[in-house]
């Protein structure tokens, strides 16, 4: 996915793109971590596309994070 941003990102639907980005924010810990830095490349490439999903993705990331400070 990490590749298809960098090659054709002009031929991809980025909602849906975004959709499978959010499936991986609710995988196992090691998934989780590639998807966070494939959202940050994501917010450099497109940020408005980002910014329209921000709601389902600081629901993911307040997630992790509270998994983390609190086992």
């Amino acid at each position: 996915m990490y590749t298809l941003l960098d090659s054709c990102l002009d031929r991809i639907d980025i909602f849906e793109f975004l959709k499978h980005v959010e499936d991986g924010l609710n995988d196992h810990y090691d998934i989780k971590m590639l998807t966070y830095l494939m959202l940050v490349r994501l917010a450099h490439l497109c940020p408005s596309a980002v910014l329209q999903r921000k709601f389902y993705f600081l629901f993911y990331v307040s997630k992790t994070h509270s998994c983390l400070l609190f086992p």
